[in-house]
C-alpha cells in the first residue's frame, strides 16, 4: 500500500522527510515494469502450454488412429486369408489367395512396427509378431503336401494360431479406443482447466493492478490536488519495494520543497514590497503637508513684525490646516495598522444605510448627486454597527467623488436566495476606475484621487473590516461609465471569521506588521 504521513509544519518535516527518502532507496528494488513483465509472461507460458497440451494430445489420437487404421488393415487380411483358407479345407481351394493376403499381413507388421512398439509393449509385438509367422509358414507347408488325411493335424494347428491372432488384434484395437477417448476426454477437460486458471490469474493481476497502480494515481492524484490548493506538507510513501512510485513520491516531495522555498522567498519579498510601500506611502502623505508647515512656519518667523493681523492669522490657519491634515494621514494608518477591538451584536443592514445617508445628506446635495436606495426585507447579521458604518461612509464618499459633476448614485441590499448572506451594491455613473489600477485597488496608499486629496488606505481599511467580519468586497468598473462595489455579508448568528478569532479582535491587513 501507498499510504503517506504528513507532518503538519513543513519546515519540521523536511529533514525528517530526506532520512525516510534514504530509507526508501535502501528498500529492495521490484520495479512494476518488472512485475507485470512477469505476469504478463506467466500469462504467455500458461497460455503457451495449454496449446502445447492440446497439439500433443491431437497428435496423440491421431498416431492413435493411424495406429487403429493400421490394426484394422491388417485385420481385414487376415479375416480375408482365413476365408480362401477355410475354402480350402471345405473344397481344395484357393489356398494360394489364403498365403497372399497372410503375406499382406505380414508385411503390415513388419513395416509398422514402429508404430505398434509406440503404442505397447515391444514384448507383445513380437509375440504376435511370432504368431503370424507360424500360421503363414504352416500354410506354406500345407500347400506343398497332397490333400489327404494329416491335414486335420495342420488345420488344429492354423486355427490356434489364427485364434491367437485374432486375441492380438482385439486387444489392440480395444487399447487404441481407450487411448483415443481417454485423449478426447483430456482435450475436453484441459482447456476448461487451463482458461479457469487462466480467468483466476488475470483476476489476480487485475487485482495488482488495482491496488499497486489505480489507488497508487489516486493518491498522486489527491496529493497534487493539496499541493495546488497551497497544502505544501511533504508526502512520505511507505511502500514496501522502491519502484516507479516511489520515483513520483520523491519528485512530488522535490517539487514541494521547491514550491515552499519560492513560496517563503515569495511572502519575504511581499512583506517588504509591503513595507516599502507602506514606507514610501507616509513619507509621501506626510511629506506635503510637513513641508508645508516647515515653509509657512520659516516665512512666518522670518516676516513676523512686517506682517499684519490678518496675514498672520492666515498663515496660523495655514499651519493648522496642514497639522489637522498631518493628524488625519496618522489617524488613517493607525486605523489601518492597529488592532481593533469589535462590539459585535445583531444588527440591520437596512437600518445602517438609512442612518450612513442621513449623516452623508449634506455632502450628497452639495455634489448634486441623487440617490436610489432599494433594500428589500433583510435578516439580521451579527457585526460591529460602527465599523460597518465606516466601511458604508467610505464607499459613498468615494462614489461622491467619482461624480464631482454630480449623477446618480443607486444602493441595493438584497439576501440571497438561501438567505445565508446579503449583497450591498453602491453603483455610481462616475469617471470609473482605470483598468491597470482595480487589480490594487484594495491595496494600502493607492489612491485614483488627486494627489493631496487622499490617502490610499480607505478602500484597504473597508476590506479589513469586512474580511474580519466575514465577508467581502469586490470591484466592477468601467472608465468614464461608473463603478460597483458590492459588499457580501454572512447572515450568520456568528460568522465563521469572528468565531475563529473569538470575536475579540481584526486581524491586521495581509503583509503589515
Amino acid at each position: 500500500m501507498d499510504n503517506a504521513d504528513y507532518s503538519k509544519n513543513p519546515g519540521e518535516s523536511l529533514s525528517y522527510l530526506e532520512e525516510a527518502q534514504i530509507q526508501m532507496k535502501k528498500r529492495p528494488k521490484l520495479s512494476i515494469v518488472l512485475r507485470l513483465t512477469v505476469a504478463f509472461l506467466i500469462c504467455f507460458v500458461i497460455s503457451l502450454g495449454s496449446a502445447l497440451i492440446i497439439i500433443l494430445t491431437i497428435h496423440n489420437v491421431k498416431n492413435n488412429y493411424y495406429f487403429i487404421e493400421t490394426i484394422h488393415s491388417y485385420s481385414l487380411n487376415l479375416q480375408k486369408g482365413r476365408v480362401y483358407e477355410k475354402n480350402y479345407f471345405l473344397h481344395q481351394r484357393n489356398l494360394a489367395d489364403a498365403i497372399a493376403y497372410s503375406s499382406h499381413a505380414k508385411e503390415i507388421l513388419d513395416s509398422e512396427k514402429q508404430s505398434f512398439v509406440s503404442f505397447d509393449d515391444e514384448d507383445d509385438y513380437l509375440t504376435m509378431k511370432e504368431h503370424h509367422e507360424k500360421y503363414h509358414q504352416l500354410l506354406i507347408r500345407l500347400s506343398k503336401k497332397p490333400f489327404d488325411a494329416s491335414v486335420e493335424l495342420y488345420e488344429q494347428e492354423i486355427n490356434q494360431s489364427a485364434t491367437a491372432l485374432s486375441r492380438y488384434v482385439d486387444e489392440f484395437r480395444h487399447k487404441g479406443r481407450e487411448s483415443i477417448h481417454d485423449r478426447l476426454t483430456l482435450l475436453q477437460v484441459v482447456p476448461v482447466v487451463l482458461s479457469l486458471l487462466l480467468a483466476v490469474f488475470l483476476m489476480l493481476l487485475a487485482i495488482f493492478i488495482t491496488t499497486q497502480m489505480l489507488w497508487s494515481l489516486q493518491r498522486k492524484v489527491a496529493t497534487a490536488q493539496r499541493i495546488a490548493e497551497g497544502d505544501l506538507t511533504p508526502f512520505v510513501s511507505t511502500r514496501k519495494y522502491y519502484d516507479e512510485f516511489s520515483e513520483l513520491s520523491f519528485a512530488l516531495n522535490e517539487m514541494i520543497q521547491q514550491l515552499a522555498s519560492r513560496q517563503e522567498m515569495l511572502i519575504k519579498f511581499h512583506k517588504l514590497r509591503a513595507i516599502g510601500t507602506l514606507t514610501a506611502g507616509i513619507a509621501h502623505e506626510l511629506n506635503n503637508p510637513l513641508n508645508n508647515i516647515v515653509l509657512t512656519a520659516s516665512m512666518f518667523k522670518e516676516d513676523y513684525r512686517e506682517l499684519d493681523e490678518e496675514e498672520k492669522i492666515e498663515m496660523l490657519d495655514d499651519l493648522v490646516g496642514e497639522s489637522e491634515r498631518t493628524q488625519k494621514i496618522v489617524r488613517n494608518l493607525l486605523d489601518y495598522t492597529r488592532e481593533t477591538e469589535l462590539e459585535t451584536r445583531s444588527v440591520s443592514v437596512e437600518t445602517i444605510l438609512e442612518n450612513t445617508l442621513r449623516l452623508l445628506n449634506n455632502q450628497i446635495r452639495m455634489n448634486k448627486v441623487k440617490v436610489q436606495h432599494d433594500a428589500e426585507n433583510l435578516p439580521s447579521i451579527h457585526a460591529d454597527q460602527k465599523q460597518l458604518t465606516q466601511v458604508f461612509i467610505n464607499l459613498i464618499l468615494n462614489a461622491l467623488d467619482a461624480m464631482p459633476s454630480g449623477g446618480t448614485l443607486r444602493i441595493s441590499a438584497k439576501s440571497s436566495a438561501l438567505r445565508d448572506s446579503i449583497a450591498v451594491r453602491f453603483e455610481d455613473d462616475g469617471v470609473g476606475i482605470p483598468a491597470e489600477k482595480l487589480e490594487t485597488i484594495f491595496d494600502p496608499f493607492i489612491t485614483t484621487k488627486k494627489e493631496g486629496e487622499g490617502t490610499g488606505l480607505g478602500l484597504s481599511v473597508c476590506k479589513s473590516i469586512l474580511e474580519n467580519h466575514g465577508g467581502t468586497i469586490s470591484v466592477v468598473s468601467v472608465l468614464k461609465q461608473g463603478s460597483t462595489f458590492t459588499v457580501d455579508l454572512p447572515t450568520s448568528m456568528i460568522p465563521a471569521k469572528l468565531d475563529d478569532h473569538k470575536a475579540d479582535s481584526w486581524q491586521k491587513p495581509s503583509g503589515v506588521q
